[in-house]
């Protein structure tokens, strides 16, 4: 028979806290220190939002944001191929993030109050959460960042604080392939990129006696140091985002990109997401397209490489190989859905007889929009030659 524990009149959350089992009181911890995201894919290359678009009855009308999903069959079995996949309520991806707002005072009296508890509870999350990198560009030429970016290297910082204390335990820096005694090693990595690559220039003329290539090794900032990702040690990496948008346009690019996947065969991830390598001019795929075989063709059918197999090593048994791209770098989702109700594809539902004016700011929008959509439609002309 249990014996229930009788607490004084007043007792607060914490004190209630001391007396559950310590199984239970990282649990809640853990949740106390940790959000989670709305979908992981509103975080990836948010300046596209990937996911409040995909299920936009715009982009089902023109096509302008395509989700490509690959699945690596079982044990020898053929994997499946799938174009422009919806993304709506139910197919969000949460993972954890780290609640912000409660890295202060809250934290500390957890520390002071629970140390065994919040220690596990923080071991927990470093290993669970999602962890977000953006693309890291150099003050000057001759900075380390500078040397690395001109070798064709990807630098990144992250986007808030990991240490603990002073010491990073994500096994980033193990320096060999045995991570470090103790070391909490990630599980879900997001690198964000830029659209174009602005320092290009710069590489090719500190590298203008030999051809240009980007290598796709991937370099993150720590501190004073830049330490090379080694997929070799992250043994427990499940999901992995990066953004390629400014790279695989021309052969240099594409050629560092296989290079790059190739050293990634040895992660066996449940789900990689790549963005950019089919945007812009590549997008649009011609007839006959269903003809390429996805496993062992090098090009598609148009001759524009086969991305498919050049990353789906990284990916294991019923893993899950996203690609995600754009038909144009810069869309106006808004004008988009004015044109599609313009020639009477899409509906817009609004309140009859609201009696509202016009704002002059309104108006303006409208001229602005009108210019997109004249720009759109010289665009798609062009296309269709």
């Amino acid at each position: 028979m249990s014996r229930q524990v009788s607490l004084p009149p007043g007792s607060s959350i914490l004190d209630r806290l001391a007396f559950l089992p310590a199984e239970l009181q990282v649990q809640i911890l853990f949740e106390v220190l940790t959000v989670s995201s709305p979908c992981a894919l509103s975080l990836f290359v948010p300046d596209w939002g990937v996911c409040s678009h995909a299920a936009s009855p715009v982009n089902a009308i023109y096509d302008l944001q395509r989700i490509d999903v690959y699945i690596k069959g079982a044990v020898g079995a053929r994997g499946r191929f799938e174009t422009r996949v919806r993304h709506d309520d139910r197919d969000h991806i949460p993972l954890p993030l780290m609640e912000q707002a409660n890295s202060g005072a809250l934290v500390r009296e957890f520390k002071r109050r629970f140390p065994a508890a919040m220690e596990w509870a923080l071991q927990d999350l470093e290993q669970r959460r999602l962890r977000t990198f953006e693309q890291h560009w150099p003050k000057g030429p001759d900075d380390e960042i500078g040397r690395c970016m001109a070798g064709g290297a990807l630098v990144f910082r992250e986007c808030d604080g990991t240490a603990r204390g002073t010491r990073y335990d994500d096994g980033l820096d193990t320096g060999g392939q045995t991570p470090a005694e103790g070391a909490v090693l990630l599980r879900h990595m997001m690198l964000n990129g830029v659209p174009r690559d602005p320092w290009q220039q710069l590489r090719l003329r500190r590298n203008a006696l030999t051809k240009y290539r980007l290598e796709m090794r991937v370099f993150v900032e720590r501190g004073p140091e830049l330490l090379a990702v080694d997929w070799v040690a992250m043994t427990q990496l499940e999901t992995l985002f990066i953004d390629l948008r400014a790279y695989g346009r021309d052969r240099g690019g594409e050629d560092g990109i296989r290079l790059g996947a190739a050293g990634m065969g040895c992660l066996q991830l449940r789900c990689l997401v790549v963005a950019g390598l089919r945007s812009g001019a590549r997008y649009a795929r011609p007839a006959g397209w269903r003809a390429c075989d996805w496993e062992a063709d090098e090009t598609e059918v148009d001759g524009g490489v086969n991305w498919v197999k050049v990353f789906r090593g990284a990916v294991r048994e019923g893993g899950r190989l996203v690609f995600v791209d754009r038909r144009m770098l810069d869309i106006s989702w808004e004008a988009w859905g004015m044109r599609a109700e313009k020639e009477g594809l899409l509906t817009l539902a609004k309140p009859e007889g609201d009696g509202k004016v016009k704002g002059q700011s309104e108006v303006v929008g409208e001229f602005r929009d009108a210019a997109y959509l004249r720009h759109v439609d010289r665009v798609l002309l062009n296309e269709g030659k």
